[in-house]
């Protein structure tokens, strides 16, 4: 920025003719609600909207679970009642720092103790101040109040001592209005992933009790017309039930010891890098090649092979092994490999990953006090697995969904991080937005 026109501040450097304030200096109001008196035995089917943290993301507001309370419990919260455009900042727990913006046509509602009202002055526009909070510059300071042993969450003091940079108002409005739209395409590839979300568990529901036929003579598939009882349901009566044992030639997991290396030139793979479909090597380990070596004689993941955790949180995670070097594997992921004149792995991890394989693993996994899958239990599943010319094409179908889905998100990673870059260069005023003169005037 141009240092004649421009002058420090805390967060770099700004125009001269913006101003840094206390956010204290803005706003009319900042304060939060109470607990209903009976906590969530008042809440009712309809009535008055309570806001609570769990309805507050980051720039967006989830009200599908909301809860109700009455007319006469709202008036008696008169002090929380809350206005179209206020500001509302989750001030305690895990989602502390969470803000989100009341639209303009908000008509009533009211906030619990963990929910913050920020009502500001003609000095601040709310929604400049709702992107500001959701901001680096926002985030730091909240988190910084949390270092150390304070974990209580946030007091209104502290709050109205939080730093925010103020164009001039009818700067801040057009800056909002540029992050706004950014948001309204996130908002629209999120509603284009959820269609492709809901059109894919149609078509598993569909292709895995139907199947796609039999080919005849000229290429085409013919309907299936006779079906049979199995653990997913009516399928084909051509399909073969079988278990993993019986279908495949490898079920085995990776090393019951962890590696004392920390670094080396030796990928190290666990279940915090087997995602739902997909591996996620962002946050890999690396170990000595001595110790890989040592682990993966005892365990050679080849590429292709089906990835399945099988221990922790994410159990029943599942994916292909899309690695052409050789890697090490901890023993919280099993490894699954079959012949391909039996076996389409995409078939199989497609199976495993339906809603009905989901509900079979965790019904294996059902009254142990650790979630956790044997290979026994896993060598134990009885799944129904189609002609191979029919897998291929079951898998063909549902891979061309996954492919449509996989670009839908790289598009919301790239527009996420488009934002990110705006919203340092637009809130520091490094990029200026183009304003009327009327408006300036």
């Amino acid at each position: 920025m141009d240092k004649s026109i421009s002058q420090p501040s805390i967060f770099g450097d700004i125009p001269k003719s913006w101003f840094i304030r206390k956010l204290g200096e803005c706003t009319e109001k900042v304060g939060s609600g109470v607990t209903p008196n009976g906590g969530s035995k008042a809440y009712v089917e309809t009535g008055i909207p309570l806001i609570r943290s769990q309805n507050i993301l980051s720039g967006k507001l989830k009200l599908d679970d909301v809860a109700y309370i009455t007319q006469a419990q709202h008036d008696k919260m008169k002090g929380s009642k809350l206005h179209a455009r206020d500001v509302l900042l989750n001030i305690t727990g895990a989602s502390i720092g969470r803000c989100a913006v009341l639209p303009d046509n908000f008509d009533e509602g009211n906030v619990n103790q963990h929910v913050c009202i920020i009502r500001t002055t003609n000095v601040l526009d709310p929604s400049f101040c709702g992107f500001f909070l959701n901001s680096s510059f926002g985030q730091k300071q909240i988190w910084s109040l949390q270092a150390g042993g304070n974990r209580e969450g946030l007091n209104f003091q502290q709050i109205k001592s939080f730093a925010i940079i103020t164009p001039p108002i009818f700067e801040q409005q057009k800056i909002a209005e540029v992050l706004s739209t950014v948001d309204k395409k996130i908002d629209l590839i999120d509603q284009k992933i959820a269609e492709t979300v809901k059109l894919k568990t149609g078509l598993m529901q569909k292709l895995f009790s139907e199947g796609v036929g039999v080919q005849d003579s000229d290429g085409n598939w013919q309907p299936h017309s006779e079906f049979q009882d199995s653990p997913f349901g009516k399928v084909p009566s051509s399909w073969a039930l079988e278990t993993l044992e019986q279908r495949l030639d490898v079920i085995k997991d990776g090393t019951h010891f962890s590696p004392k290396s920390k670094e080396g030139p030796c990928k190290y793979l666990t279940s915090k890098n087997i995602r739902f479909g997909e591996l996620d090597l962002t946050n890999i380990s690396y170990i000595s090649q001595e110790e890989h070596d040592r682990i993966y004689k005892g365990s050679p993941v080849k590429y292709g092979d089906i990835l399945l955790t099988k221990d922790g949180a994410n159990t029943g995670n599942a994916a292909i092994n899309t690695l052409e070097e050789p890697f090490s594997l901890l023993s919280s992921v099993a490894y699954l490999r079959g012949s391909e004149k039996d076996v389409d792995h995409g078939y199989l991890l497609q199976l495993l990953l339906s809603p009905k394989g989901q509900s079979m693993m965790k019904s294996a996994m059902a009254g142990q006090a650790i979630t956790r899958l044997t290979l026994k239990k896993i060598g134990a599943f009885v799944l129904p697995f189609a002609p191979i010319d029919e897998q291929n094409e079951i898998e063909r179908i549902l891979s061309t969904v996954d492919k449509k889905l996989q670009l839908l998100k790289k598009q919301k990673s790239e527009t996420q991080q488009l934002k990110k870059g705006l919203m340092q260069k637009l809130l520091t005023g490094e990029w200026r937005v183009p304003v009327e003169e009327t408006e300036a005037a």
